[in-house]
């Protein structure tokens, strides 16, 4: 579908620049399914950062794993991490939001998961903390390689026990649970869903993504428009998993790129193209110049 996005005021004849805000998830979105920038993608960043207008990396990795080249681009200030959990002041080198689970939960939930084929990946203000021996199972649970290089590269194996990872980090972001079978996957939403201070979520066909209750993509996106002092209806947001469904239904115009899954491109006001063609790009591209 064509780009709609906020609407141009006029002074006398002339279009004036809406005042916006850009947010866009960054796996299987704004980047390829390599990994990789898009061109299309990186053109129209520098078309906002040209207009003083904000791009806004919204993503359930941590912060520090979003691209580099991303994290230094003008057009960028805060980044939504893990799921909403953190914001982060790149510019500034603060984190200005953080939503921590209890622990006690996270101790609880691990003990709810005895028996299940799981990952258990803390994300923490020190880094995503992983148990050594549960690490070295990634490659049973993730069956694309550029996931599992991302996933690996942005883990940090610990020769402690899960348990001793969760006593000795009492801010923990977020938990990412990759599983191997389907009854693993139905027993992890089983154990989440028995408290009601845990939130569930999903950005990939094998990992389930818990945070607390309340706290989303979608929570990010109000939070930073709140910064920026831009209305929710003047932000659009860019997706293509279940984890993003919270931020495109909040902003003011939700975009599904076109390898999105059903469920998403079903919340979304607007498709645009797949993320290996530049899908973000193109319709951000197409939006400023209907702006100017």
């Amino acid at each position: 579908m064509e780009a709609a996005g906020p609407v141009p005021a006029t002074v006398g004849s002339l279009p004036v620049m809406p005042r916006a805000a850009f947010f866009s998830d960054m796996d299987d979105t704004f980047l390829a399914t390599d990994k990789s920038l898009v061109a299309l993608n990186m053109e129209a960043l520098d078309a906002l950062g040209c207009r003083g207008l904000p791009f806004v990396p919204c993503t359930g990795r941590a912060w520090a794993a979003v691209p580099r080249e991303l994290l230094v681009h003008p057009a960028v200030r805060y980044v939504v991490g893990a799921n909403g959990a953190v914001v982060r002041d790149v510019r500034r080198g603060e984190t200005v939001r953080e939503a921590s689970l209890d622990p006690a939960c996270v101790r609880a939930l691990l003990g709810r998961l005895g028996g299940v084929d799981c990952s258990f990946d803390l994300f923490t203000p020190e880094g995503v903390l992983s148990e050594r021996a549960r690490y070295e199972r990634l490659g049973a649970y993730i069956d694309d390689a550029p996931s599992l290089g991302t996933v690996r590269a942005s883990r940090h194996p610990q020769d402690l026990t899960t348990e001793q990872l969760i006593a000795g980090h009492p801010h923990i972001q977020k938990l990412t649970l990759y599983w191997k079978d389907e009854s693993d996957r139905r027993a992890i939403r089983e154990a989440v869903e028995m408290d009601g201070a845990l939130g569930l979520t999903t950005s990939h066909p094998k990992n389930w993504e818990v945070m607390a209750a309340g706290v989303s993509k979608g929570s990010g996106l109000a939070f930073v428009c709140g910064l920026l002092g831009v209305g929710e209806s003047a932000a659009v947001a860019f997706g293509d998993s279940p984890n993003d469904i919270p931020m495109l239904t909040r902003a003011g115009d939700g975009v599904a790129v076109a390898n999105a899954t059903a469920e998403t491109r079903g919340a979304a006001r607007h498709v645009t193209s797949s993320n290996d063609e530049g899908g973000v790009g193109r319709y951000i591209l197409d939006l400023l110049g209907r702006w100017t």
